[in-house]
């Protein structure tokens, strides 16, 4: 069966069967209809357009440019008429218009071929069809019309055999040979024609962005409804904005004449909120940080030997009897971020740290989902939680992408923009990929994408994976220690370190069928505007 790309534009009843009868040919054959074209005047002349009702195509035989005209059809001189239900009526000469759009055809070939004559040059050709009237072959049709151009009535059952007759017919003696794969696909765009086009892509982020804003309403709005609520728990899915409206809440607090300390895991999410000028006046630590800072300033030794387990136990115990000291000032409101990746026995560390535990403002956001650590859940004892459902950082197509990856009900705030879908790059070596990030940074930056705006998220450590190694012209790097967090090139860390951050455009590297979807969740979830994703085939 041939590949019918479109269909007639008209409703005719003649075009129709015409149609019916194309769907007969071969699989080799490609069938177009309604290809409109415009050729540019030359010499101060207007340009020229017209329209072709069919194009049939088949690699070996050629083009065949088809013009069908229904019911009763006559012809005197260079005036034809139509016969319908209404009578008789002037129409358009089909010999004519069927010409210009065959010359228009070899004219778009020769261009197409001129630089690179090799690739080959198919015949063109040109017919009438008359699906309603049989044509006699002794029928005397005029000079510039022989009987084999015709394709009546009885033709209609033989379409295939009489398609590759006409094409013989002309291209005896001509020079003509099948197009190359290149120039084919060339030529089939032109009847098929595939573009988008889009305003800069800066511009639809700045406009995504906008909307994002917008979608946080409901967020201020859990802020005034718990600004009365001393001790709370919130437990979020990724993105809908915790580590927003844990700064928000801290500096309500510093508002409202708290001494406020706000806590998390992430030294990178410190090292943000340290920088917010609106967070002026707000104490900022990772808990490891805060903690080292009492167990040194009471006298005691920072535990030495980092090795995870046994490293945090003995830093809690040195922490506990730092607080006992009382080294430093307490704080009247604590608001905890990335409440998932404290032990249970930190919670009354965390509370060692404040002025009247029992009276005093605690808040504590997390989402269990981005547990990568894999700590035990638990939570200080008396603490409501509220749960926020609704992601307002990502654009709905990577909600959608990543509940479809993942499994995980995870939905968006109806007002956030829909954006580009996902896309995803098929690896068969890890190494592959860093061809594929040199490829994309330079799309994204004839976009007006920086790569400072591009946030690399690998889904294993910076030792196993294929990004571990980088030519030294890619503006990209680690940021792992040693490394440092750079401002002037896209980042790349691991999908645990990277949680609390987020970015205009996300690549999401090291993916393969067995990946935690925990890790593909906390990765992919960094992403506002844009998500591609390096998956292994």
């Amino acid at each position: 069966m041939a590949t019918l790309h479109s269909q007639p534009h008209s409703p005719s009843r003649a075009e129709i069967r015409f149609a019916e009868a194309c769907r007969n040919l071969s699989d080799d054959w490609h069938v177009f209809f309604g290809v409109e074209w415009t050729s540019v005047g030359r010499g101060g002349e207007a340009d020229h357009s017209g329209e072709m009702d069919a194009v049939l195509y088949h690699r070996e035989h050629g083009f065949l440019v088809v013009e069908v005209k229904g019911g009763g059809v006559r012809r005197n001189g260079d005036l034809w008429s139509s016969m319908g239900r209404d009578g008789w009526h002037a129409i358009k000469n089909p010999l004519q218009q069927v010409r210009e759009s065959s010359y228009f055809l070899v004219h778009e070939i020769k261009a197409l071929t001129r630089a690179n004559p090799s690739n080959g040059f198919p015949l063109v050709a040109w017919g009438l069809c008359f699906p309603d009237v049989d044509v006699s072959r002794r029928q005397w049709l005029g000079n510039d019309l022989m009987e084999h151009q015709i394709l009546s009535r009885a033709d209609l059952d033989r379409l295939e055999s009489r398609a590759v007759e006409i094409l013989l017919r002309v291209g005896h003696g001509l020079r003509h040979d099948p197009p190359t794969p290149h120039l084919e696909k060339l030529l089939l765009e032109r009847f098929h024609p595939c573009f988008s086009l889009l305003p800069p892509a800066d511009v639809l982020l700045q406009e995504e962005s906008r909307l994002l804003l917008a979608a946080t309403d409901h967020q201020q709005q859990f802020l005034l409804a718990a600004r009365s609520i001393r001790r709370l728990a919130v437990e979020g899915c990724a993105g809908s904005g915790k580590s927003i409206l844990a700064a928000d809440r801290a500096r309500l607090l510093l508002r409202d004449g708290e001494h406020v300390l706000l806590l998390c895991y992430s030294k990178y999410l410190a090292d943000r909120w340290r920088e917010d000028p609106r967070l002026a006046g707000v104490d900022v630590a990772t808990f490891h940080e805060l903690s080292k800072r009492w167990i040194e300033s009471a006298g005691l030794e920072w535990p030495s030997h980092e090795e995870h387990d046994s490293w945090e136990a003995e830093a809690s115990l040195r922490l506990a009897k730092a607080q006992a000291a009382r080294p430093l000032a307490l704080w009247s409101a604590v608001v905890v971020d990335e409440g998932q990746d404290f032990q249970p026995e930190w919670w009354p560390l965390v509370e060692g740290f404040m002025e009247h535990p029992s009276e005093d403002s605690f808040t504590i956001f997390m989402d269990s989902r981005q547990n990568l650590l894999h700590r035990p859940k638990a939570l200080p004892p008396d603490m409501p939680v509220f749960h926020l459902s609704i992601s307002v950082r990502n654009t709905r197509a990577i909600v959608a992408w990543i509940h479809a990856r993942t499994g995980w009900e995870l939905a968006s705030d109806p007002l956030c923009p829909e954006g580009e879908a996902p896309r995803v790059r098929p690896w068969k070596t890890p190494a592959e990929q860093v061809l594929f990030l040199r490829q994309d940074l330079q799309e994204f930056a004839r976009q007006g994408i920086q790569p400072n705006r591009v946030l690399v998220v690998s889904c294993r450590d910076k030792a196993t994976s294929g990004l571990s190694i980088l030519p030294m012209d890619l503006p990209a790097g680690w940021s792992s220690p040693p490394q440092v967090w750079r401002i002037d090139r896209a980042n790349i860390d691991s999908a645990l370190r990277t949680r609390g951050l987020e970015s205009d455009v996300v690549i999401l590297a090291d993916v393969e069928p067995d990946t935690a979807s925990d890790r593909i969740y906390a990765g992919a979830t960094r992403a506002r505007h844009r998500l591609v994703v390096y998956e292994r085939a």
